[in-house]
């Protein structure tokens, strides 16, 4: 009996702390669901459709500073790393080519380490939206390796800071349509390329 007791109560212990999990579990896939919803809402017109591409990126020309594009970008952890780094300087805006992964990718999400929660994160057909940055004053400026050495550049604001694929660098119809080009000096020499997400802190610090 006192063995069939004692299993009973081990059963219910294992029982309990499996509802509590499958509990915590259903909590945190609700927040998720709701911060996903708040985000379409506040991304879309009165009728809950989602922007044009251009009059979503334009609402931020209204903010003078720095602004960040990503052009194609692939990895999660850069991704989110970069939102946490812009989040850091208060870059509340971050625009983003078509072809960029998702802000809503989980590694995403976790990278950014709650920064997701107060960056605004808009995907736009870059090059236009260049071209409309150009237009209405901002300096452009692409993070490359044929740059100019971002210490002595001169800089101005407001501005756009793009960077570019981990792989391929800024694509060519953005690239043309870029005021400068600057580059981090690649000093040790035996390196052939920075992170991503490193490169775009050091430049970003450097606006600031």
């Amino acid at each position: 009996m006192k063995s069939n007791s004692k299993e009973n109560r081990i059963r219910e212990d294992k029982t309990r702390r499996l509802l509590w999990m499958v509990h915590v579990l259903c909590v945190f896939l609700l927040m998720i669901a709701a911060f996903m919803i708040f985000r379409y809402y506040s991304d879309s017109d009165q009728n809950g459709n989602f922007y044009a591409p251009m009059a979503a990126g334009m609402g931020m020309f209204r903010i003078l500073g720095l602004v960040l594009a990503l052009d194609g970008l692939q990895d999660p952890g850069n991704m989110g790393t970069i939102m946490r780094t812009a989040d850091w300087y208060g870059i509340r805006h971050i625009v983003c080519s078509r072809d960029m992964v998702s802000v809503y990718n989980p590694k995403v999400v976790q990278a950014t380490m709650g920064a997701i929660f107060r960056t605004r994160v808009e995907y736009v057909d870059l090059a236009e939206w260049i071209d409309e940055a150009n237009k209405k004053g901002f300096a452009t400026y692409g993070a490359m390796l044929d740059g100019r050495d971002y210490r002595t550049a001169t800089l101005q604001g407001p501005a756009v800071l793009v960077v570019g694929n981990e792989g391929r660098g800024i694509s060519a119809p953005v690239a043309a349509r870029l005021h400068q080009r600057l580059t981090i000096p690649n000093v040790g020499g035996t390196c052939e390329s920075l992170n991503a997400a490193v490169a775009t802190a050091i430049l970003v610090s450097r606006f600031f």
